[in-house]
């Protein structure tokens, strides 16, 4: 059942969004195209629910829902964003494409990030993509990070949110469903929220900085 529910709001997705993308833009409907093929015998849903079925269901951000955000953070075009918890990429590579920014995807699956790889280098598109957890990133010189992990543990948030306080990052940082600042009040300064919809419901955008941050 979700299986269809899914492909519904798909579909009702590309009609009412997507396809005006494409029309701006022909190379990224090639792409996306491309993307979505490649996943046309196996979804992204099995495969991430297969190889990690500890870490709920798979889910990606619709680009609508993105452009929302990024009216309430005032990016220019060759910022730098970050994508942890990119999925198969598919929204690395509109904000990359569609959006011009400067775009790092970032994914613990191996077979979502060399499939986006492969993408990305037969299509030319400069965007770069890492298998990498959320714990090994060192560098957080972005101008935003959009953080789209729901499994992590309160004790897991709370470290990840030490890592970029640490690192005096100066991005928006872009959450779904909660904030940092529910767990380090003191050096999290909340700037924006929006509702925002999914697939599987709708929920609440945080948008954030370091308050350290002038």
């Amino acid at each position: 059942m979700l299986f269809l529910w899914v492909r519904l709001f798909n579909l009702f997705d590309w009609l009412r969004n997507i396809f005006f993308y494409y029309l701006l833009n022909p190379k990224f409907a090639l792409v996306d195209t491309n993307l979505l093929l490649s996943y046309f015998f196996k979804s992204p849903y099995s495969i991430a629910r297969n190889a990690y079925p500890e870490s709920g269901p798979y889910g990606e951000t619709p680009f609508r829902e993105m452009d929302t955000i990024l009216k309430l953070t005032y990016l220019k075009a060759s910022s730098k964003v970050l994508d942890i918890g990119c999925g198969r990429g598919r929204l690395a590579f509109w904000l990359q494409m569609v959006k011009g920014f400067d775009v790092t995807g970032m994914d613990i699956n191996s077979l979502f990030i060399k499939r986006a790889q492969k993408i990305a280098h037969r299509w030319n598109v400069p965007a770069t993509f890492k298998e990498q957890s959320c714990f090994e990133i060192k560098d957080f010189s972005f101008d935003l990070i959009y953080f789209f992990i729901l499994h992590l543990s309160d004790d897991e948030l709370h470290h990840f949110g030490k890592r970029m306080i640490r690192s005096q990052t100066k991005a928006y940082i872009v959450t779904v469903s909660f904030w940092f600042g529910e767990y380090l009040p003191e050096q999290f300064e909340l700037v924006a929220t929006c509702n925002l919809r999914f697939v599987w419901g709708e929920t609440v955008g945080y948008i954030q900085r370091l308050k350290t941050v002038k």
